[in-house]
């Protein structure tokens, strides 16, 4: 880096405007150049205050219009609003396509940038202009930002079934299921339909500790491999409160990152036969590193793999059985991937067999 100090030192000494030279967004300009020159959507440098709000999301609220975003072909699309919030009632729907935030194309922004200018105080509006999946025109969407609280894990009976919804992993996610499926086996029911449809990660430990509640002791969750090739393996921890209860994973085309693993690890320890369309394709871990003056770089370390390693990244899991929901089905309340999955279900315990795919 040498040549970079030097037109440090050079702008420092040198340059014609000496009250146009203001360090701070010299040093960020910079760190956004190194970064921007990686085409890695998933890595960007926050600030302070912007880091802030990144890890405010994680424990279970946050102020903005409370939708789940991602970056597929260079767009920001979402990938799932969170239900009853701002987004949701406005208009916005998972497959959209955010074009612009107040104005401002979000093409050439990384993840990171377009959440933090979606994001704001809660009673503050936000303009987005945004293309609905399958659509040739595009929509102005105004929101007013509220502050969302969200919980992670849903559950209803279907029947002597378990409809169990995992929205997201936060620092919550595994106490919630734990919750849930007491629940589950206090009521006697005989199997589960785990949905994680729309749902875009999160926590990698909250994936593996979740995994853990389906998986018997030492089952292999993941593999991460870093950029000197070297594996470390992942593993199910004791204590598991669905071990053998027959299990579909229900997934589509906005299940993402930590829920892409879970699906996986499922069906490769022949523990739940996968059902729905083929998932979003983001197979990277990201960690936040602190810096020294508190804002935070977020960077990809390593690709994961499947138990049987195979890559997400750029691919997506393909299910066992692909079963794709037409829009009129949506907007009639029909489910047809969730009552193949429920009738599956009640066919394994009729004839006495597990339910892995």
């Amino acid at each position: 880096l040498d040549v970079v100090w030097q037109i440090w030192g050079l702008i420092s000494t040198e340059y014609v405007d000496k009250q146009a030279i203001d360090s701070k967004k010299l040093r960020q300009g910079a760190i956004k150049g190194m970064l921007e020159a990686l085409k890695d959507p998933y890595t960007s440098y926050l600030d302070r205050d912007n880091a802030v709000l990144e890890f405010s999301d994680l424990q279970g609220k946050f102020e903005g219009i409370g939708a789940h975003v991602g970056m597929k072909d260079n767009q920001l699309i979402v990938i799932a609003p969170i239900p009853d919030a701002p987004a949701e009632k406005a208009g916005i729907r998972a497959g959209d396509a955010i074009l612009e935030v107040d104005g401002q194309p979000t093409a050439g922004l990384s993840l990171q940038e377009a959440v933090i200018k979606i994001r704001g105080p809660k009673g503050t509006a936000v303009a987005l202009r945004v293309r609905h999946e399958g659509q040739a025109g595009t929509e102005s969407i105004t929101i007013v930002r509220a502050e969302i609280q969200v919980k992670s894990v849903r559950w209803q009976p279907k029947g002597d079934i378990a409809y169990i919804q995992i929205t997201h992993f936060s620092g919550d996610t595994s106490r919630e299921l734990r919750r849930v499926l007491g629940e589950v086996s206090s009521q006697g029911l005989k199997g589960i339909a785990l949905d994680l449809r729309t749902n875009p990660g999160g926590l990698l430990a909250e994936v593996v500790a979740v995994a853990s509640q389906f998986l018997k002791e030492g089952d292999t969750v993941l593999s991460v491999v870093n950029n000197k090739g070297e594996r470390q393996e992942m593993k199910a921890s004791a204590g598991g409160q669905a071990t053998e209860m027959p299990l579909v994973v229900l997934v589509d085309s906005h299940s993402a990152s930590g829920s892409e693993v879970l699906a996986g690890a499922l069906r490769d320890q022949g523990r739940a036969m996968v059902l729905g369309t083929k998932t979003f394709g983001k197979g990277s871990v990201n960690v936040l590193f602190p810096l020294k003056d508190g804002s935070v770089l977020y960077l990809t370390t390593s690709r994961w793999r499947t138990p049987k390693g195979l890559p997400i990244e750029g691919k997506g899991l393909v299910p066992d059985v692909e079963i794709v929901t037409k829009a009129e089905e949506r907007a009639e309340g029909k489910d047809p991937a969730l009552d193949r999955a429920l009738d599956y279900l009640r066919s394994r315990q009729a004839v006495g067999q597990p339910s892995g795919g």
